[in-house]
């Protein structure tokens, strides 16, 4: 696993910032973007003509619009040719928003495509113009999900986030728990004043692998919390701090995995918790659906990779595994 991060890589939330624009106005870059794809230039010297004619080909080509914007360290946009600059140009003189970006001192003009929710789903050298703009409506193509909007009437107050982990991540994880040793895991009951774990069928078939490697807890720690945290402060107004720790869980047909309604806070030991993460790490099952049922009937399953994320409070069940096995990577955040 390497964490090692030259620019603002995959996954990440692109950084808001406020910059002046080209009539000197402050503006808030959260303000003009969101909703839609967006490509954001870091522009260098003598990059005008290749924005333009690859905002003409994104345009030309593209299946829905893509906002785009672009950010100058001193030098300032403009058309050799004359032309108006059709998209927002903030300057960063000062080249705060670079260094935001982990962009070095004179990198190519560089872009990064975010998706509706700005988070960067790659970051790319403008050459040609034409071949960028396809390789952009290609990754476009490959990453967003084509949903049919669908009228809900209720909605667990719940957060999905897609391309949490890397495809290879998941699948070492995975490896860890098919060669590193997983134990079937119980259910927390009191019993004589006490609060302890036992094995319940009729609540709960599961079997984890508790990480303890000091060196895989915090490789997850730090790739996951730079995709997650930004997102749970943004839709929580909540600041994590802290993963209890992770385990790596299997939910298996051949003995109909599941776990039944429950709720992750209400022991002395588990009061800490705020909110609960499940990430998927593989696609190759049937069922293991999570529910809430205080919210309806909805079926929640995030593409491996994909995480979910819901309040401790909630009542929430894992539907049956009836084929395959579920593998998903456990944590509370708090």
């Amino acid at each position: 696993m390497n964490t090692t991060r030259p620019k603002l890589g995959w996954g990440e939330r692109a950084p808001d910032f406020v910059l002046p624009l080209k009539d000197g106005k402050l503006t808030r870059f959260y303000a003009l973007a969101g909703g839609r794809p967006t490509v954001l230039f870091f522009h260098e010297p003598d990059g005008g003509d290749g924005l333009l004619n690859f905002h003409t080909a994104l345009n030309e080509n593209a299946a829905s619009p893509v906002s785009l914007f672009a950010v100058e360290r001193d030098t300032p946009l403009t058309d050799p040719h004359g032309r108006e600059i059709p998209f927002p140009v903030f300057s960063d003189t000062e080249g705060a928003v670079h260094k935001a970006y982990r962009l070095g001192q004179g990198e190519p003009t560089t872009l990064f495509l975010l998706s509706p929710n700005l988070r960067v789903l790659a970051s790319l050298y403008l050459e040609d113009a034409t071949t960028t703009a396809q390789n952009v409506i290609s990754i476009l193509d490959t990453a967003l999900p084509k949903v049919d909007p669908l009228e809900l009437v209720t909605h667990a107050p719940v957060l999905t986030i897609p391309n949490v982990l890397e495809a290879e991540v998941c699948e070492y994880l995975v490896t860890i728990w098919e060669h590193e040793g997983n134990i079937e895991t119980g259910v927390e009951h009191s019993h004589a004043a006490q609060r302890a774990n036992t094995i319940n069928h009729d609540s709960k078939r599961r079997r984890d692998h508790t990480v303890t490697d000091e060196t895989l807890t915090r490789r997850l720690a730090s790739s996951i919390g730079v995709r997650v945290i930004p997102e749970v402060q943004k839709a929580f107004v909540f600041p994590v701090t802290r993963f209890e720790g992770f385990k790596i869980a299997c939910y298996d047909a051949t003995v109909r995995g599941f776990f039944s309604a429950h709720r992750d806070n209400l022991s002395p030991k588990t009061a800490h918790r705020r909110f609960a993460m499940s990430l998927n790490l593989n696609d190759e099952y049937t069922g293991g659906h999570l529910r809430f049922p205080e919210y309806g009937a909805h079926l929640y399953r995030p593409e491996a990779g994909g995480a979910l994320i819901f309040s401790s409070s909630h009542l929430h069940e894992v539907t049956s595994v009836t084929d395959g096995q579920r593998f998903v990577l456990l944590s509370f955040l708090y």
